[in-house]
């Protein structure tokens, strides 16, 4: 009888008024949330933008045609808990199909839920599919009954952090993947989004006992066996002495080499076969054994024993049965070690050891001594894991690892070739000011040549100022250029860019950029104000951005295609270097920190703004990984607007807002007076209860949107709210425009000739 558990129907409705009662009973009352759905599901792909869009398909769903009323946007319901219900973590298990249907085959509404920020923060995001991206999910595939074992410390969903035993996601993930997958073939697909390391979801205390149980065939009553079971680091040994046909062992839950002796026969193991490798132990397991007797030898004085006193004729009765040889001594324990080769100076080494979660830096160009086993190596590079890499350290082993041998891809390989002549450069050493880079982000390196020819004069920088990259001397006082570097490594193409105010995109042709293969410019002057900036993408349905520009400085957008299809968007406001006298004088006294070294602080915009699309602490990153940039920050010493935004909204994404108040004041104050028509500014007014007007446009965040009420964002929303896209940072549509391949181009070639 399902009434005696289930509280809430399973319509889109009745789901939707389940949110919102979970929300009003639970907001900044709780500090984990478990989402659990099982049913029907698809995805569908408006757009190349990151992953496409998981559909949770209700009760009341009937077919494509009219059914979008009857489903709901996955990431629209974590992105909107994840705002309103509070701190730590949340957790996602969803078990329904993830095949593509086709994009236009179904318009899926918002769920007009608006929330109130969380007083407490936001938390860390696990997500747990049972199937991968596009496929379908198994109608028997085992999933829930996996997920709920795992849930409770079943197998290697459980692990050690010191003394004590829990349950964590990332094991949790793994457990789960793997037995679906030795079951079926199903592939699990899971991730995280947010600053929490391991999502530690339940202590077992007492720790868990697993019992290693020996049985063995053939074995009398009076045989006698010796079960030894070490760990398989080598580090410890037990063992037993039974007689009879079973016996057992208890252990801490791990993996062990075990072996079975006994005084004189043959033990021959059966289930699972002998192998090199250790067993599981994480449950309770039984091995199946043989005894294989001893010859017989026959003589003067009778039967020699053979598995056990059975009796026998001769020289006046049985010979007593031999004793088991004394126990061997337990393994001298090998350390093992491993060397990273070819560190930069600038960068770290971090190994995590995945049987304890014990994190330690590594030294580099010498040997680390360590226990063998299973290891993370990260390398990393200014806050920002630049390369990583899974090893398994045997005892005694001396383990050789460079981080830096990696894939390089075309584009990678090209712009290496263009920037240094040397396109088998492991590091980009584009800049005097930066010295060779570990980092190989796309996105980053695209920063840093676009912001060098907005920046300063082209001459300026040795190694880039022969790049055939636009220049912005001919951009005049009050202007507000905007200015793309795309990047693309999948083998899609860049078919159009275009900028407009609504639906009507004034479709332009962006111009490849010589020598770099899958790289793609676009310029076009503009006046300042609000703007869409929209990408047309292969076949796919054209994705747009809220941008806004402000005069005297470049909009510069940066957006990268990864080889598995996925966008990462950057955006900057950037002082134009010959305009910045026309700027107010307070903000222009105020760039001496950005003239003096400006692609070492767009190198820290670049990363701040990859940390704050992956939910992480942008506050915590800079004041960690350059305190200097952060304290410039604070202080108002704007070099770009757009940081002070992230930087607002990063404050109050971690409950911070009531105690950075009265900085948070100057914020919006400072905003409104010298980056007058940023609508952010009133977006982040309202979420610190200041007096607020509405915005003309779109904020450039989502943040921005969601403090806003869905009848609220349609005074400046120009688009159907279902058309929002929740996995962008950035406030984005997703099919919105008209499609550029519906129309031919208009407007202006993408870079103008320089005015005379």
């Amino acid at each position: 009888d399902q009434s005696a558990w289930r509280t809430h129907g399973t319509t889109r409705a009745e789901i939707v008024a389940a949110l919102k009662q979970l929300v009003a009973g639970w907001a900044d009352q709780t500090t984990e949330l478990y989402f659990f759905f099982s049913g029907h599901g698809f995805s569908f792909q408006e757009s190349p933008a990151n992953k496409p869009a998981d559909v949770l398909v209700a009760a009341d769903f009937t077919d494509l045609v009219s059914g979008g009323g009857a489903c709901l946007r996955l990431n629209e319901i974590q992105v909107k808990l994840w705002r309103a219900l509070g701190s730590k973590r949340h957790y996602y298990f969803i078990d329904a199909c993830r095949n593509l249907i086709p994009q236009d085959a179904i318009e899926v509404p918002s769920t007009g839920l608006a929330f109130p920020p969380s007083a407490l923060g936001t938390p860390t995001v696990y997500v747990l599919f049972s199937t991968a991206q596009g496929a379908p999910a198994k109608t028997s595939s085992g999933f829930t009954q996996a997920l709920v074992t795992g849930l409770a410390g079943g197998g290697q969903s459980k692990g050690w952090r010191g003394r004590k035993m829990y349950v964590m996601f990332d094991r949790l993930g793994k457990y789960v993947r793997d037995r679906l997958f030795k079951q079926n073939g199903q592939e699990v697909k899971f991730y995280k989004e947010g600053e929490d390391v391991e999502g530690i979801i339940l202590e077992l205390s007492p720790p868990f006992v697993s019992v290693c149980r020996a049985l063995i065939e053939n074995a009398g009553v009076g045989d006698q066996f010796r079960l030894t079971v070490s760990d398989a680091r080598g580090f410890g040994q037990q063992d037993k002495v039974f007689t009879g046909a079973a016996g057992e062992l208890a252990l801490p839950p791990e993996e062990y080499f075990v072996e079975l002796t006994h005084a004189s026969g043959k033990i021959v193991q059966l289930n699972p076969p002998q192998s090199e490798e250790p067993l599981d132990l994480y449950d309770s397991l039984a091995i199946s054994f043989r005894l294989e007797p001893a010859a017989v030898s026959r003589g003067g004085g009778g039967v020699v024993w053979r598995g056990g006193a059975r009796g026998g004729r001769g020289g006046g009765g049985v010979s007593p049965p031999p004793s088991l040889p004394p126990a061997s001594p337990p393994p001298v324990a090998q350390m093992s070690e491993i060397e990273l080769e070819n560190a930069p100076s600038q960068t770290e080494f971090l190994l995590t050891d995945k049987q304890t979660g014990a994190i330690s830096s590594a030294q580099t160009h010498a040997a680390t001594t360590v226990s063998p086993g299973s290891y993370t190596l990260k390398l990393r590079e200014g806050g920002i894991t630049v390369a990583s890499r899974e090893v398994v350290v045997k005892p005694g082993e001396r383990l050789a690892v460079d981080l830096l041998e990696r894939p390089a891809s075309a584009v990678h390989q090209s712009i290496l070739l263009t920037v240094t002549g040397d396109e088998t450069s492991r590091l980009a050493d584009f800049s005097e000011q930066l010295g060779p880079i570990a980092n190989w982000d796309l996105s980053l390196w695209l920063a840093l040549l676009g912001a060098s020819r907005i920046v300063a004069p082209p001459a300026h920088f040795e190694k880039l100022g022969h790049l055939p990259l636009a220049n912005f001397e001919d951009i005049a006082k009050g202007d507000a250029p905007v200015y793309v570097l795309a990047a693309f490594e999948r083998a899609e193409e860049l078919n159009r860019i275009g900028l407009g105010a609504g639906t009507n995109v004034s479709w332009q042709k962006p111009r490849k950029v010589q020598g770099m293969v899958g790289v793609y410019e676009f310029r076009e002057i503009t006046a300042p104000g609000p703007r869409l900036l929209s990408f047309k993408i292969g076949a796919h349905a054209p994705v747009t951005f809220a941008v806004c520009g402000l005069p005297n400085r470049a909009t510069f957008f940066t957006l990268v295609q990864d080889e598995q299809g996925n966008l990462a968007a950057h955006q900057y406001l950037l002082p134009l270097h010959h305009l910045q006298k026309h700027l107010d004088p307070f903000v222009r006294a105020r760039l001496g920190q950005f003239n003096n070294a400006p692609l070492r602080a767009v190198r820290t915009m670049a990363l701040a703004q990859y940390k704050f699309a992956r939910l992480r602490s942008v506050c915590n990153f800079l004041a960690e990984t350059d305190a200097q940039m952060w304290d410039e920050m604070l202080k108002q010493k704007w070099l770009d607007p757009v940081m002070s935004l992230i930087a607002a909204y990063d404050i109050i994404r971690r409950g911070q807002a009531g105690a950075e108040r009265q900085w948070l004041k100057t914020v919006v104050k400072n905003l409104r007076k010298y980056f007058a028509g940023l609508p952010d500014a009133e977006a982040i007014a309202k979420l610190i209860g200041e007096p607020w007007t509405m915005p003309a446009s779109p904020p450039l965040l989502l943040d921005g949107v969601l403090a806003f009420g869905e009848d609220e964002e349609q005074q400046f929303i120009p688009f159907a709210s279902h058309k929002l896209d929740y996995e962008s940072q950035w406030t984005a549509w997703r099919g919105a425009v008209e499609d550029a391949g519906n129309r031919r181009a208009q407007g202006k070639p993408a870079t103008r000739k320089a005015r005379r």
